[in-house]
């Protein structure tokens, strides 16, 4: 699992998701959970993060936004030097092919369907977390 101290980003432009997932990130023990009400607002608080020197660990997006949606906020930034190794989380009700493939061809590190879980936020998290050390082992080599 990620160090309780990885900063992590929720995105949604529902507030209640957003306690929701807030909740179950402190549930799985994390202490520095921050909140964007969509993907406009959470692509200022990724710049300000890095200007800061405390860039986010593990991003958490909802698909369906309005501004800027989940898909376009992964792209962004996948797109970005500073940012393209963000473990990114979609989180979605979106269970047609064609757009978890965009996902994944954006480059989503996974994703949950909503409903979902507490289970199933820990499951992707633990899934996310162990890819990052693979590819970090893989890149020491």
């Amino acid at each position: 699992m990620f160090p309780p101290s990885t900063r992590v980003l929720i995105v949604d432009d529902m507030r209640t998701i957003r306690a929701v997932m807030k909740q179950a990130f402190n549930d799985l023990g994390f202490k520095n959970v921050a909140e964007a009400k969509d993907g406009a607002a959470a692509w200022t608080m990724i710049e300000e993060s890095l200007a800061n020197g405390l860039p986010y660990g593990l991003i958490m997006s909802d698909w369906a936004m309005p501004i800027i949606t989940g898909v376009q906020l992964l792209k962004k930034v996948r797109g970005e030097e500073r940012t393209k190794d963000i473990p990114f989380i979609m989180v979605t009700a979106e269970t047609e092919t064609h757009l978890v493939k965009e996902a994944i061809s954006s480059g989503v590190s996974n994703y949950v369907t909503k409903p979902f879980t507490l289970d199933m936020i820990r499951d992707k998290v633990e899934s996310v977390h162990k890819a990052v050390l693979k590819k970090a082992a893989g890149n020491k080599a």
